[in-house]
């Protein structure tokens, strides 16, 4: 579980929707690879934070925003790994589609889904991919 903060900007033309977020989230994210030798993982990793820079679009229908997002995507890491560890950084793209609703002139609820890919790091001769899925709900406030 991840849990962070967003900050964007929306401007609407008719129904449809054009803006620009940015967030992170951090927590403690991580999974464990056995390659069935004793009882015991030999690779974990940990999710330190987690960013993005997306732009979104969609259409609103009455209180309700439809929207898909594409963009930038950083994550922190831990890894450990027979023989050593590493601190690195993947760099890759997130997409996603969500929902919002409105609740009065200032506040709105959603919920949003997105894919991370983050590419891959070499260290001591193996190569370690990071992609990932995130469900998102939260709570807006509108300035």
């Amino acid at each position: 579980m991840l849990a962070g903060g967003q900050v964007g900007a929306l401007a609407q033309f008719g129904n449809f929707v054009l803006g620009v977020q940015g967030d992170v989230s951090g927590g403690g994210l991580s999974g464990n690879y056995d390659f069935g030798f004793g009882p015991f993982p030999n690779i974990s990793m940990e999710v330190n934070w987690l960013a993005s820079l997306t732009a979104r679009g969609g259409v609103a229908f009455d209180s309700v925003l439809l929207y898909g997002l594409a963009g930038l995507a950083v994550a922190d890491t831990a890894i450990k790994y027979p023989g050593g560890s590493a601190d690195p950084t993947y760099t890759g793209y997130t997409a996603g589609a969500g929902v919002a609703l409105k609740l009065n002139a200032n506040w709105s609820v959603f919920g949003e889904y997105a894919y991370y890919g983050l590419g891959e790091q070499e260290f001591d001769g193996d190569t370690y991919d990071l992609s990932l899925s995130s469900g998102k709900v939260g709570l807006n406030y509108k300035f």
